[in-house]
C-alpha cells in the first residue's frame, strides 16, 4: 500500500501508508445511537481512512467509524491516504 501520487488538480499530494491509532484523534460521530456498529465485523475488509496533515497535527476527513472500530477492537495501526496541500513541505 505505501506510496506517493498528485490528485488529479496537481494541488494535494496523497500517501498511502499505516497511521498508528495512538497519533490520530479521536473519531467524532454524528449518529446519537450505536447502530452503525452492527455493519462492522472484525474480520471485514474496510477501506484505507483519509486523514490530512495540517500545522495543527492530524485531522480525520473519512473514517471516524472506522476508528472508533478499530480502537475497541484492540488495532495499533489504520490504513490511510494522508493528504498534504502543494504549500506544505513533507
Amino acid at each position: 500500500m505505501p506510496g506517493t501520487q498528485w490528485d488529479k488538480k496537481k494541488t494535494c499530494l496523497l500517501y498511502t501508508s499505516y497511521i498508528p491509532l495512538q497519533d490520530l484523534p479521536s473519531g467524532a460521530v454524528l449518529q446519537t445511537d450505536d447502530a452503525w456498529k452492527a455493519s462492522f465485523s472484525r474480520d471485514s475488509v474496510f477501506p484505507p481512512i483519509v486523514v490530512e496533515r495540517g500545522q495543527e497535527g492530524v485531522r480525520i476527513l473519512h473514517g471516524n467509524h472506522r476508528v472508533i472500530m478499530w480502537r475497541a477492537w484492540g488495532f495499533k495501526y489504520a490504513p490511510a491516504f494522508i493528504a498534504f496541500s502543494k504549500q506544505e513541505s513533507i
